[in-house]
């Protein structure tokens, strides 16, 4: 069983947002554990914290990029959706933050990324060799935390997602300019690369909560396929999106032909267009696509 630790503060009831609006804010999610979200940010800044100045220089640049913090957001609603006190799901959310915090180090240096989240990227200020080695310490923070908290269960799940994370960026590297790559690979691929996080981040929020075996599989499933989506959203957006909106520049993965979900959707559909020339299932060339693509 897992132990919450309750410090006894008497916490305040959040006003809900009205669910039936027809439009309801990330803002207005957020208002409902704002709490939470404090404690858990305090945790954040205190696992970046080290004495050599290379290390909180990048460290700070990272936390200042902000971010939705969507997956630590997974971990605390999970939490407490499900019964969850105390403050252990604040220090779960905060070693996921890092976590996802350590892989975009190393992604921006993978994808020669110049720009993050509005901001110029780690490896552009201070170079490929830091941005490694410093997203090697915060991972090494990360899992020294997960230590402290001495729960096998939680090292159970995080160390089966990262290996999960890992496999996926490969499987990505190795479909580059893959002109045949189909919509199953792509799956494959997001939902290690992306979505597993999303899933350990639900099924940690039930851990917290002291749920059962089985509700925290389903609330895992749920984490899951709110990575796939917002991997989804986010391949799309690189396709049609605002740079200054979204806070990265568009376009990169159709420039670079990686695994990309609107090239794979479109390869399938010529490739039922070819089995089945009178079903009119891809009447469109190009489907709105660039003539180079």
């Amino acid at each position: 069983m897992v132990k919450n630790i309750n410090t006894g503060a008497i916490r305040r009831e959040p006003t809900l947002p009205d669910f039936n609006s027809d439009k309801i804010l990330l803002s207005d999610i957020k208002s409902c554990v704002e709490e939470d979200l404090a404690e858990m940010e305090q945790e954040i800044e205190r696992g970046f914290a080290s004495e050599i100045e290379l290390v909180s220089s990048i460290s700070t640049h990272i936390a200042g990029f902000g971010g939705k913090r969507l997956r630590p957001l997974t971990v605390v609603l999970a939490a407490r959706a499900l019964g969850c006190e105390g403050k252990l799901h604040c220090t779960l959310g905060a070693i996921l933050e890092m976590l996802h915090g350590g892989t975009l180090l190393h992604d921006d240096v993978v994808d020669s990324s110049e720009v993050r989240r509005g901001l110029p990227s780690a490896n552009m200020i201070w170079g490929n060799s830091a941005s490694v080695l410093v997203g090697d310490f915060i991972l090494s923070r990360s899992f020294e935390l997960i230590a402290e908290l001495q729960i096998p269960r939680i090292l159970d799940i995080l160390s089966y997602t990262m290996r999960r994370i890992s496999e996926g960026e490969i499987m990505q590297l190795t479909n580059l300019r893959d002109a045949n790559s189909d919509e199953a690979n792509y799956f494959d691929t997001i939902e290690r690369k992306t979505a597993a996080l999303f899933e350990a981040s639900a099924r940690l929020g039930a851990l917290a909560a002291d749920a059962s075996p089985d509700m925290e599989d389903q609330i895992a499933i749920y984490g899951r396929e709110l990575g796939i989506a917002f991997q989804l959203q986010d391949d799309v957006l690189d396709y049609q999106g605002d740079t200054k909106l979204i806070g990265k520049k568009v376009g990169r993965s159709v420039r670079r032909k990686t695994h990309f979900a609107v090239v794979t959707h479109t390869n399938d559909c010529k490739r039922h267009q070819q089995r089945n020339p009178d079903s009119g299932y891809f009447e469109s060339k190009h489907h709105g696509l660039p003539e180079n693509l």
